[in-house]
């Protein structure tokens, strides 16, 4: 092993919010990748695989998660896995099948911008327009209804018909990330408590409901969680 290899910091797995791709977290992916590698996921139908067909199901994405980790965790260490809003939902399934078939697990979970009380059919897309202050702008711009509104349509329906929902019960430390203004979920504290054996630890942010994409607190924060796997 090289010196370069021995000081790089454990791998950070990315999953977006629906509708998301590597453009929307491309500050975060930057700063996080300058000492360490980032495997950020990216859905079918989204930015560089904006070719291929999306899924036909919410089994189909999450097999096509699993198998993204499998493959991109395979030769790293300690791992941090991070899913915001339906990303956090796809971590938790995909942490339930990982375990299930003897997979590597992560040392550290992140949950961004999500209840785990909700039920997935509280996300459809007239909701979210209706509640979500990050969408106030992006009505006005006709690239919302022209490109990002069918895809986050796709993604908020492959979540609902597959009633998705937190299932896991991690054995690693879990941290849940939430924004001051989130006007989609409108509450401050959650329990986590069914779901995290080793409790939770809940931050709050400035901003709405998609406020980690540009907040570099919320990233600072991520390279120290990160920089604590590799202390341990």
């Amino acid at each position: 092993m090289t010196n370069s290899e021995a000081t790089r910091k454990p791998a950070v797995v990315l999953v977006p919010h629906a509708g998301g791709d590597g453009l929307s977290y491309g500050r975060m992916i930057k700063r996080l990748s300058e000492d360490g590698d980032v495997f950020f996921y990216e859905m079918a139908g989204h930015g560089k695989r904006a070719g291929e067909d999306f899924y036909g199901s919410y089994g189909e994405v999450l097999s096509d998660l699993v198998s993204f980790i499998r493959e991109k965790t395979a030769d790293c260490g300690p791992y941090l896995l991070c899913g915001v809003s339906m990303g956090a939902f796809l971590c938790d399934n995909a942490y339930e099948r990982l375990e299930k078939e003897g997979d590597r697990l992560p040392g550290h979970v992140i949950y961004a911008a999500v209840d785990p009380a909700r039920s997935a059919s509280e996300y459809d897309i007239r909701q979210v327009e209706e509640k979500s202050s990050n969408l106030e702008l992006l009505t006005l711009d006709n690239s919302y209804s022209q490109y990002l509104k069918t895809i986050l349509e796709k993604d908020l329906e492959l979540m609902i018909k597959g009633k998705a929902g937190f299932k896991a019960r991690l054995k690693c430390p879990l941290s849940h990330f939430m924004g001051k203004e989130d006007s989609l979920l409108g509450r401050s504290v959650y329990d986590w408590s069914a779901y995290a054996a080793m409790g939770a630890r809940e931050y709050l942010f400035d901003g709405p409901h998609l406020f980690m994409t540009s907040n570099d607190n919320v990233i600072n924060t991520i390279i120290r969680i990160r920089d604590s796997l590799q202390e341990r």
